[in-house]
């Protein structure tokens, strides 16, 4: 029930979102990120230097008071994620999923289909077991094929599907397994944490606190994460006991910062820490609502599989079945953007059955 191989529903505008709530309601293909948004987020990343690299790390943590812009700084980071993992798996947890915010907007997470958010703590806690047990079968079934013999990921039948878990006011959520003592979740999600990385499983925290004991991580978990400490409309002091570097200096520059107009951060990369400016997504309105849905994975397929691509294809074939070369099929993938999965639309529908025609081909023509 779980299982989800892409989304099909999530925002209608990524520009509006934050102190004036959710509402929203739109269709998203999450293949067809359109180019106003990749062109947007390029240049979001030039002016924002920083930015690359707090999207780089295996997680991103994000804390800040109420209103202080992180639906915002969280929308744009799914849509870096989405646009680099079309067909991966997005899970959101959220105990405030339809909670009024001050103006009547119900958190609807801008229109996204409920089945794949997760409010109540049975809920939230099936997720995090969930995300915990894909992990566990990546780590078990790489250990299991090293022992055989195996050297290389490419080498293993393994579904590496990349999973994104979203959990929002992360602190109460460990705060309630605190309560209870439920310290197996809490050892699920620092594992995440840790190992994630190499199995393509993300964790984004997101919440209100700061403080390591707060947050339930040791500092050696943190070293993990990109952490990003919103500090608007004020610089939150009790937040910043565990910021790498001269704290003084930067807690004086945010505050230049704000004075200036600005909506800074405080920003934990690799271990280092430095003031930066939230970038500026008040134009970043491109709605992804269409009045005429479009198979995207139909279009793609339209556009790559032209005569010279099948000739190509066909040729390679040739060559493969006559033992010239070895199987060129990676290669092939690399060179149209999708990855050889059998969870993978695009490999399975267009360009699997394309390669074992021209494939069997050949044999018939040898």
């Amino acid at each position: 029930a779980w299982g989800v191989w892409g989304i099909g529903q999530l925002v209608d505008k990524l520009g509006d979102w934050g102190e004036k709530g959710h509402h929203k309601s739109a269709t998203l293909v999450i293949r067809a990120i359109p180019p106003e948004i990749k062109t947007k987020f390029r240049a979001i990343k030039e002016d924002q230097s920083w930015l690359g690299d707090f999207l780089s790390q295996p997680h991103q943590r994000v804390t800040g008071a109420t209103g202080s812009g992180k639906s915002k700084l969280l929308g744009l980071i799914i849509t870096h994620w989405l646009e680099r993992n079309p067909d991966g798996q997005l899970f959101i947890a959220d105990p405030n999923y339809g909670k009024p915010d001050n103006d009547g907007y119900l958190n609807d997470w801008w229109g996204h289909d409920p089945k794949w958010i997760k409010q109540s703590d049975s809920e939230i806690d099936a997720l995090i077991d969930y995300v915990h047990q894909q992990l566990d079968e990546r780590i078990q079934a790489c250990v299991k094929a090293v022992k055989s013999g195996a050297k290389k990921l490419d080498e293993l039948q393994l579904d590496m599907t990349p999973i994104c878990l979203i959990c929002e006011e992360f602190d109460s959520t460990v705060d309630r397994y605190k309560s209870t003592k439920n310290d197996t979740r809490m050892a699920k999600l620092i594992e995440i944490i840790k190992q994630g990385r190499g199995y393509k499983v993300k964790l984004i925290p997101v919440g209100q606190s700061a403080s390591v004991g707060e947050g339930g991580f040791t500092l050696a978990t943190l070293e993990n994460l990109g952490q990003l400490i919103i500090c608007y409309p004020t610089v939150p002091e009790t937040q910043l006991a565990y910021i790498k570097g001269k704290s003084e200096e930067i807690i004086a520059t945010t505050r230049q910062l704000l004075k200036d107009g600005k909506r800074p951060a405080i920003a934990t990369i690799k271990g280092q820490s430095k003031a930066v400016v939230i970038p500026d997504l008040s134009n970043f309105e491109v709605s992804f609502k269409s009045a005429n849905p479009v198979d995207e994975d139909a279009k793609w397929w339209s556009e790559v599989a032209t005569e010279a691509f099948k000739l190509s294809v066909e040729l390679r074939a040739l060559k493969y079945t006559q033992g010239l070369i070895p199987s060129p099929l990676k290669q092939i993938c690399s060179e149209i953007g999708i990855e050889a999965r059998n969870t993978n639309k695009r490999y399975t529908t267009y360009l699997k059955p394309l390669w074992e025609e021209k494939l069997n081909q050949s044999k018939g023509d040898s």
